[in-house]
């Protein structure tokens, strides 16, 4: 505007419709009883609108709303064919419908004495609807059949201030208090599944030691919800052992975060931090003691602590060569219950990555990065999982004036990124690896058209969308 108010508008959508079905097949063996294969056919749709309104002032006034619609439909389709019995089928409707608003109002106003604060004001509402069938053997199954409205509200305010003092010193600080609450209504009858009032500090401090060396503090606070079809009483079937079965009961996941680092030289990194996750949603897997099943939930853990330490040193070994080296060492401490099953576990492990450009040529046009990173075997709740590494290569082109750049590149070159878990914790005892291939090649061709710079667009939260299927 000619104020220099601007008002933006803005539609994304987002259509899955494919034609094929997705085949899935499983062999098991129950040793010295009798094999079972199973045959899987999913297939679904799925459709989004988002519409998003944000105006902002020159004085620093910042207003907006959006409207997201989202629409899913699954399909899934289970045999089970037995050596020594009839076999068995399993039918799964799932459908999901989403309707969510946002508001937001946020305000800045220059103080004296360099003074800057901030403020402003939010809310949230969405329905939610979540719908499965399921028959097994064309008879309805219980734990696989619900009809689920859920409704969850959110309304926050927040307060903030930025100052700068001097040259060595800035400070950016602020405190959000949000009240959040979701129900459920199931045939009539409504539960509340979390109604909370939580204060969420934000702060980051600054201080100029040295003209070479920077001291930086910082601490954020967060939350995290679990999806909607998480908390809904579903039953999916992997096969004839295992299914995904959800948890009425999850709770939204909170975060607090803390980090110190030194930088020297505006390049080296030495750092400690910690990372605390009170109520950390995590899926875990449980074999029955009744039956040969095993079952995947995902509940709400004790304790999900993490502590460490960390370096960033680059470095250019050669003219033609330009290196980065990250170390990460930490302690996790994870506690909770599964069913009957209670741990208390912690775990020291690492992590390395080492970052390699390679400038081919004396214009540096023509460039090959080469990038790994190993973690050290870790836990995760009840889960022990082995060494995890990942080696990258891309080969970058640059050309036409510096306008068109080709890039190859190649992705978990030696298939290191998919981990091998064990469990064996107070009688529960398995060893699972997942065979699917990360690898990948990915082919980039990019040409810049004089001075545009691309906008950013916010992107259309889509988290806690989706039947899992």
């Amino acid at each position: 505007m000619k104020n220099k108010d601007r008002l933006s508008l803005s539609y994304t959508g987002r259509f899955y419709d494919p034609d094929k079905v997705s085949r899935r097949g499983a062999l098991t063996e129950f040793v010295g009883i009798q094999r079972v294969e199973t045959e899987l056919e999913l297939s679904g749709a799925s459709n989004l609108h988002n519409a998003r309104m944000d105006y902002v002032s020159h004085k620093g006034f910042n207003a907006g709303m959006d409207y997201t619609f989202y629409k899913n439909d699954d399909k899934q389709h289970l045999v089970n064919d037995f050596e020594k019995e009839e076999e068995q089928t399993i039918s799964t409707l799932s459908s999901q419908q989403v309707q969510r608003a946002n508001l937001y109002l946020n305000d800045s106003r220059k103080l004296e004495k360099g003074w800057m604060l901030n403020y402003g004001v939010e809310a949230s509402l969405s329905d939610t609807r979540n719908e499965s069938g399921q028959l097994i053997n064309d008879e309805e199954a219980p734990e696989g059949t619900f009809r689920l409205k859920q409704k969850d509200y959110s309304v926050g305010a927040f307060a903030g201030f930025t100052k700068q003092f001097g040259k060595k010193i800035s400070l950016d600080a602020s405190v959000s208090l949000q009240y959040y609450k979701a129900s459920v209504d199931s045939a009539g009858k409504k539960k509340t599944l979390w109604n909370r009032v939580s204060l969420f500090p934000q702060l980051n401090f600054t201080y100029k030691v040295a003209p070479s060396g920077m001291l930086m503090f910082s601490f954020s606070s967060d939350k995290s919800y679990p999806s909607y079809w998480m908390t809904t009483p579903n039953t999916y079937y992997m096969n004839i052992y295992s299914s995904i079965i959800g948890n009425p009961d999850l709770k939204p996941q909170l975060s607090y975060s803390m980090q110190l680092n030194y930088i020297l030289k505006s390049k080296y990194v030495f750092g400690l931090f910690a990372n605390i996750q009170p109520d950390k949603i995590q899926q875990m897997t449980y074999q029955r003691h009744d039956e040969l099943r095993s079952v995947f939930q995902t509940v709400n853990m004790d304790i999900y602590n993490m502590y460490g330490a960390v370096a960033v040193i680059p470095f250019r070994p050669f003219d033609f060569m330009s290196s980065r080296l990250t170390l990460m060492g930490c302690a996790i401490h994870n506690k909770g219950t599964l069913y009957d099953v209670s741990f208390d576990r912690k775990k020291l492990f690492g992590r390395a990555e080492l970052n390699n450009t390679f400038y081919l040529t004396k214009d540096r046009n023509l460039s090959l990065d080469l990038r790994g990173y190993c973690i050290s075997p870790v836990i995760q709740g009840l889960y022990d999982i082995d060494l995890i590494y990942n080696v990258s290569a891309g080969l970058t082109w640059t050309f036409a004036k510096k306008k068109m750049r080709l890039t190859v590149r190649g992705n978990d070159l030696f298939e290191g990124g998919n981990p091998v878990t064990h469990v064996d914790e107070q009688g529960q005892k398995s060893r699972m690896k997942l065979w699917q291939d990360s690898r990948n090649v990915t082919f980039t061709l990019r040409y810049s058209f004089g001075g545009y710079k691309e906008k950013k667009a916010k992107e259309v939260d889509t988290s806690r969308f989706g039947t899992g299927i």
